[in-house]
């Protein structure tokens, strides 16, 4: 499960026009499948009230985290400089577990993730559909290329403040804590979002979730078994974490190490050491949710996944540093120095995922590029 998926806005939309018939087709489904989300949505006054007066009344789940929204958005502008806008004020259930489907690629023996070209928005190292199905159909196609190809459902998407993006049944039923940390990252979007640069938006959007996570557990004064649990989840993804590190580095030495003279010996390592990871990751998570340890097999383990967590996490520790060690935790010293790099003023902090060598086969000449 990800966090923030695509980022629209009107000139992503109207951009399609000005495409071939498959950028139309791409443009277009973005468009029909966002105004399908704005049209299901229901001012969230109105969703309360009848939610109160139904059977369930005050019992029901989806009544009480709802009826917490407005207090966790006076906290994510009073606590963490994030005014909600228009955003967050409705409600829409789309009857389905994800709002949208994200493809992530990378080429078969390189950890750097491919990358398409948006309107306004720059290269970003996703391509996301409304579609299930489609996004599966264009995943394939990039397999028969031979890159290693990844879909994975997104709980939200950020539309960067041109619209009043609306509460969704596919994160609402996420525990309070967890709640506020992921509106507090998806409003960190609207704050800061750095054009053409996936890697440092989702940093900026995690650290400020990091932050709202922590400031709202200590202002609630949450204690007890809620918060050994939280603690306890957060350690195992830690480990989670280290893990992936360590096969980022094996593989990093294998594709550029030339031991062997052709594709076929470096494909043998490489899946020995996804399987190897596979194997750490689900035997951490699994004491703590055998669901969550099925969910982790869901997703293929590959360069995609890969790429696509260095590109979400590789940009973190820089950006912790910066808040932490040069803004003593001051979060408005912070968004001030976060301006500064999206002006130029400063330059971009240095990833903790540097780029990797690869194997220099003929397969990866094919597809070096940015994807239009």
């Amino acid at each position: 499960m990800l966090r923030p998926g695509l980022s629209f806005g009107i000139a992503l939309v109207a951009a399609g026009c000005l495409m071939g018939c498959a950028e139309f087709h791409y443009y277009d489904q973005a468009l029909r499948g966002h105004l399908d989300v704005m049209e299901k949505s229901r001012p969230l006054k109105e969703v309360l009230q009848q939610l109160e007066n139904s059977k369930e009344n005050g019992t029901h789940e989806e009544y009480q985290a709802l009826e917490k929204i407005p207090e966790i958005l006076r906290f994510a502008e009073d606590e963490m400089g994030l005014p909600s806008g228009r955003s967050y004020k409705t409600y829409a259930d789309l009857g389905r577990p994800y709002v949208v489907w994200n493809v992530f690629a990378a080429e078969e023996f390189d950890l750097q993730p491919i990358k398409w070209w948006y309107p306004l928005l720059g290269r970003l190292a996703y391509r996301g559909y409304f579609s299930e199905e489609e996004a599966q159909a264009y995943a394939e196609k990039l397999k028969q290329r031979g890159l290693d190809v990844m879909v994975a459902g997104v709980d939200a998407y950020s539309t960067l403040g041109w619209f009043g993006d609306p509460l969704l049944n596919t994160f609402i039923d996420l525990k309070q804590p967890a709640l506020v940390a992921f509106l507090c990252h998806e409003l960190a979007h609207r704050k800061l979002f750095f054009p053409g640069n996936t890697a440092i938006s989702e940093a900026f959007a995690t650290v400020v979730e990091e932050q709202a996570l922590e400031r709202w557990i200590a202002l609630k004064e949450i204690k007890g078994g809620e918060l050994q649990n939280y603690k306890r989840k957060q350690q195992v993804i830690n480990q989670v974490h280290a893990e992936w590190e360590m096969a980022r580095r094996h593989l990093e030495d294998l594709y550029a190490s030339g031991r062997f003279s052709d594709a076929a010996g470096i494909r043998v390592k490489k899946r020995r050491i996804f399987k190897t990871l596979e194997e750490r990751c689900i035997a951490l998570v699994r004491p703590i949710s055998r669901q969550a340890a099925r969910r982790l097999s869901d997703l293929p383990f590959n360069n995609a996944r890969l790429a696509m967590l260095g590109t979400y996490h590789g940009m973190v520790p820089p950006l912790r540093r910066i808040l932490m060690e040069e803004c003593g935790g001051d979060l408005h010293l912070f968004y001030r120095e976060m301006k500064k790099i999206k002006q130029g003023k400063r330059p971009f902090p240095e990833s903790s995922y540097p780029r990797a060598a690869h194997f220099p086969t003929s397969t990866l000449k094919k597809s070096r590029r940015t994807f239009r």
